[in-house]
């Protein structure tokens, strides 16, 4: 009692579990100082020192259908993202090899095997006040953050602070279109690829068809439906 600043080191999957008791319980110039020293970092790398920053809410669910809720701090991925990271996470022999390179070339392998099981998804997308629409996605991401995995980027859409969410939808694409992407991906071009979909909003629904996988900050956490939102300016960090 009676701190008014905490240091954090590690990766972004290290702040991610450190802010989830703090999300509203703490005043906002509670100041949590982050020490990158994790695989990728990707919060630091256009974000230093303390200052008041949005937090992603994320209502969604366990796997048995119990509603869970949690907090963001660059970004959340629904579908295949959250495939690839299972698989980063579990580390089967090749991932394993390829980690000891480089975190980019674990992720490429985390994702070479999820694109053998992927199966796009239908699912119901609403934002803020507007109407639903059917939609068949492979991915979907909230984030705060444009920086993904070490050295790939999403869009430059939104600020730490704005009070908005950019969010990325990736049509059903089939394995064929995995390179293409990646390379988008680190050329900065996603937001111009023929297969994604970019906005900015408030808030975002998702209801597909059948539970799917989510993740946030690199740490697997439930299954949709899912609906984002934003906390602004909920913490300094």
């Amino acid at each position: 009692a009676g701190y008014r600043r905490i240091a954090v080191m590690g990766g972004d999957g290290t702040l991610h579990e450190v802010i989830q008791p703090l999300v509203g319980r703490v005043p906002r110039e509670f100041e949590i100082e982050f020490l990158g020293g994790g695989t990728s970092c990707d919060f630091i790398r256009r974000h230093h020192s303390p200052q008041p920053t949005d937090i992603i809410q994320i209502d969604c669910h366990y796997e048995f259908g119990n509603p869970l809720r949690s907090y963001g701090v660059y970004g959340s991925h629904v579908g295949f993202v959250a495939d690839a990271t299972f698989h980063y996470n579990r580390a089967g022999v090749l991932t394993r090899l390829a980690r000891r390179i480089a975190t980019d070339a674990g992720m490429l392998a985390a994702a070479a095997r999820a694109i053998v099981s992927h199966r796009p998804f239908a699912t119901q997308v609403s934002m803020d006040e507007g109407p639903a629409q059917l939609l068949h996605l492979s991915n979907a991401v909230a984030f705060k953050t444009p920086w993904i995995g070490g050295g790939m980027r999403l869009a430059d859409l939104v600020s730490h602070h704005d009070g908005m969410l950019g969010i990325l939808l990736l049509n059903a694409f089939q394995a064929y279109d995995l390179f293409g992407l990646i390379l988008a991906s680190y050329r900065g071009a996603l937001e111009t690829h023929p297969r994604i979909r970019v906005h900015r909003c408030r808030e975002i629904s998702l209801t597909p068809e059948r539970p799917i996988r989510l993740e946030s900050d690199g740490e697997l956490i439930g299954y949709t439906p899912v609906r984002y939102s934003v906390q602004p300016r909920a913490l300094s960090l």
